[in-house]
Parts: C-alpha cells; sequence; structure tokens
C-alpha cells in the first residue's frame, strides 16, 4: 500500500504590521513610529491611508545590521 506524506511548513508573512514589528524588535509602537520618521528604522512601505508595512527581509536585514543600516521609505508598489 502507497503512503502518501504530507509536508505542511509554516512561512512567515512575507508583510508585518507596525505592531508585528514593534514586537519583534522589542520597542514600542511609537518608538517605531519614530524611527519611521527619522530614517533610522527598518525600511517600509507607505501604503497610504495610514498603512504601512514592513518586508519580513528588511526588518531581518536591519535587525542584524543595527541602526546605522537604516534604508528608510521605499515607493508605493501597484503589486502589494
Amino acid at each position: 500500500m502507497d503512503q502518501i506524506y504530507t509536508n505542511t511548513v509554516e512561512l512567515a508573512p512575507i508583510f508585518l504590521t507596525p505592531a508585528e514589528v514593534s514586537t519583534i524588535l522589542s520597542v514600542s509602537k511609537n518608538q517605531l513610529r519614530q524611527m519611521r520618521r527619522s530614517n533610522s528604522g527598518p525600511a517600509f512601505f507607505d501604503l497610504g491611508n495610514s498603512l504601512v508595512r514592513y518586508s519580513t527581509a528588511d526588518v531581518h536585514r536591519w535587525s542584524v545590521s543595527g541602526p546605522a543600516q537604516s534604508l528608510g521609505k521605499c515607493s508605493q508598489t501597484s503589486s502589494l
């Protein structure tokens, strides 16, 4: 009898909310907002209407490289 194996892999979301990023970086949402304003935090996407998202890869890259490597604001794309 053939056995069927299914592998389920839980993937991290590609884009994160400010609340999720503040938890990951152990900073308050207010601190994260200040980091956006001063371009001292991870790169972010400003999607308009107060909607901000962060790429999982950018947050990781910023967390390992430190505050000196901020990428600032990324331009809005229609593919999001």
